[in-house]
């Protein structure tokens, strides 16, 4: 049990454990699911994750030191090199420590490191939620991180949200901008992931001249919206297209994604990494600039919201949570993560 809760998330999944440019040649503490880890770099720079508790007098290792590429613990002096086997007393020749430090899994794509919590026999890279056509680590893209927050609302209320389109007229009025939707949307689910996709055909190129500047005519958008895994949702990724006649390929201009990163804390709070990619206007630093703190803003936005949900759901729990239609990329999602759940629970 979680604060009186039943287990709130998966362990046997990728989160975002860390920025890249978060973690150095020094101990970067941070709470994920509940588990104090340790990240830190060697020395060729591979991204390390460690259990942050030392096995011998639970020492925080938070308050230790980085030795070569190893964790000094700042207690008795243990040091545990990168497989999480004590190399090291503080005084040599007066006995051996048994007991090893778990270190976990870890995967460093682009911007971001995923780190896997549950159980290491099922860490499988393959596993992780997919990045690649959002411009990680792929030519010719560009990923800018918006930035990070620390919400204090369960994970499931932040999923929600960013999942919903409904809330954007009301909490988001000011701060974004939409391209009228004309097309009905369209959920797509599979075994562990759901997908919205709506169209919006024929816009006045002129409406998208801060981006798109020099198009002309009319442009087809497809816009997605994607549950990936609880570690990743991707809340808008817009493909633009010449408009072209019907039955005709369309022709594409350019792509562009507003992607989170989730990764619970505790059961109720959440750390949030909002990013931006596009294929498009590389260099272009002012318009990453305008953007990334656009983002940061709606995630700002998003954040008061939730915050407010989870308070109100920790006095009045027992009341219906009442749904509709435009909450069932939100459902679905709940759905997937509680089959996560109710797998890692079987005997």
């Amino acid at each position: 049990m979680f604060y009186g809760l039943k287990q709130p998330y998966p362990f046997n999944a990728w989160y975002v454990g860390a920025l890249s440019s978060e973690l150095g040649r020094f101990l970067f503490p941070r709470t994920l699911l509940g588990l104090p880890v340790v990240f830190y770099r060697t020395a060729m720079g591979r991204a390390m994750a460690a259990f942050g508790i030392c096995p011998h007098r639970s020492y925080p290792l938070k308050n230790g030191t980085l030795t070569h590429d190893g964790i000094q613990c700042g207690y008795h002096g243990l040091i545990f090199d990168t497989s999480g086997t004590c190399r090291q007393l503080l005084r040599p020749g007066v006995g051996t420590v048994r007991s090893s430090l778990r270190m976990f899994p870890v995967a460093e794509q682009g911007p971001l490191v995923w780190v896997w919590l549950g159980d290491p026999r099922l860490a499988d890279l393959a596993t992780i939620p997919r990045t690649a056509n959002l411009g990680v680590g792929s030519p010719g893209w560009r990923v800018d991180c918006s930035g990070y927050l620390n919400v204090r609302a369960r994970h499931q209320v932040l999923c929600d949200n960013l999942l919903d389109s409904a809330h954007i007229d009301f909490v988001h009025n000011t701060s974004l901008e939409r391209a009228p939707l004309f097309g009905v949307a369209k959920l797509a689910s599979h075994p562990t992931t759901c997908t919205v996709s709506r169209e919006s055909l024929a816009n006045d190129a002129a409406n998208f001249a801060f981006l798109l500047p020099g198009i002309t005519g009319e442009v087809d958008i497809v816009m997605t919206s994607e549950f990936r895994g609880p570690g990743l949702i991707v809340a808008v990724q817009s493909h633009f297209y010449r408009s072209v006649a019907s039955g005709e390929p369309r022709e594409p201009i350019a792509e562009m994604a507003f992607a989170h990163a989730l990764t619970p804390e505790t059961p109720t709070s959440t750390h949030y990494f909002p990013l931006f990619m596009r294929n498009f206007r590389l260099r272009d630093e002012m318009l990453s600039a305008v953007m990334g703190a656009q983002n940061l803003l709606v995630a700002e936005e998003d954040k008061a919201v939730v915050e407010l949900v989870e308070a109100a759901r920790a006095l009045y729990a027992d009341q219906m949570d009442l749904s509709t239609a435009e909450d069932a990329a939100a459902l679905q999602a709940r759905r997937l993560i509680a089959n996560m759940i109710d797998a890692e629970a079987l005997p």
